[in-house]
């Protein structure tokens, strides 16, 4: 109570304070997706207690359905793990949103099925 009173009678701490961050960038719109996943949002949440060598759920979700997908890793999975884990989830588990299913890369390049 005595610190509250004291900011409060203090003629500097009551002064309006300057900006101390760059000035915002301008924002940039994420395109409307046209089927479901298309477009995605990724976040991790944790530390958790581990558990099967799991101490963080990786939350993924997509922007059309908003369906959410929570896949358990630690902290020492790559970005690279992910990746595969993501692919083959899609691939083995979402084929019925998808339209196109990479089953290939030869050359730097992606062949697709329809």
């Amino acid at each position: 109570m005595d610190t509250e009173k004291f900011c409060k009678s203090c003629e500097i701490c009551a002064q309006p304070k300057g900006e101390y961050q760059k000035p915002l960038g301008k924002l940039h719109l994420l395109q409307i997706a046209t089927r479901p996943w298309e477009s995605i949002g990724m976040d991790f949440v944790g530390p958790f207690l581990e558990e099967n060598r799991y101490n963080y759920l990786w939350v993924v979700i997509c922007r059309m359905t908003s369906m959410v997908h929570l896949v358990p890793v630690n902290t020492k999975t790559t970005a690279s793990q992910l990746s595969a884990i993501l692919y083959n989830y899609m691939d083995c588990h979402l084929q019925l949103y998808v339209t196109k299913i990479p089953n290939s890369c030869q050359n730097g390049g992606i062949n697709y099925i329809e």
